[in-house]
């Protein structure tokens, strides 16, 4: 029952977080926020599951820009199914990810979860001084939001 009632209470504070962070648009599309060229987050993510139900996910980054990334070991992860229930995850360490590089960061649960086309891994990450949220999930695609200031 407390792990429940805590998942609830994560929910509710990871909705308040991104109901206060905007979209940041680095494709440069109309309405979207434009980061200095020296600061522009560009990154490719895909998850990796070892079978269709266990403890663990697998985050491939690649970092495509020209500063470091540094990936806080804190996650979230939001099952196949998405209703049935999402997990606090951690990595072993936060990781660095230099220009240009890539890196695979496994995050464990601490009860085997479903994997699949609809899981979603969400994580923070520090980029050119700035904070952000990325959200990674097969059918879901990539997409990360810029802290306000």
């Amino acid at each position: 029952m407390k792990r429940k009632i805590a998942g609830i209470l994560f929910a509710l504070m990871t909705l308040t977080v991104a109901s206060s962070l905007v979209f940041a648009d680095t494709a440069g599309q109309k309405g979207g926020m434009r980061p200095h060229p020296d600061t522009e987050v560009n990154f490719t993510a895909k998850l990796h599951y070892d079978t269709g139900m266990d403890d663990h996910v697998e985050l491939e980054l690649n970092n495509h820009g020209n500063s470091d990334m540094l990936i806080s070991r804190q996650a979230h992860y939001i099952d196949e199914i998405g209703s049935a229930g999402s997990w606090d995850c951690c990595a072993e360490a936060d990781f660095s990810i230099g220009p240009q590089q890539s890196e695979r960061i496994k995050f464990e649960t601490a009860d085997a979860v479903t994997h699949g086309k609809n899981s979603i891994l969400c994580f923070f990450f520090r980029y050119g001084g700035k904070w952000y949220l990325g959200k990674v999930g097969e059918n879901n695609g990539v997409e990360f939001f810029l802290q306000h200031n």
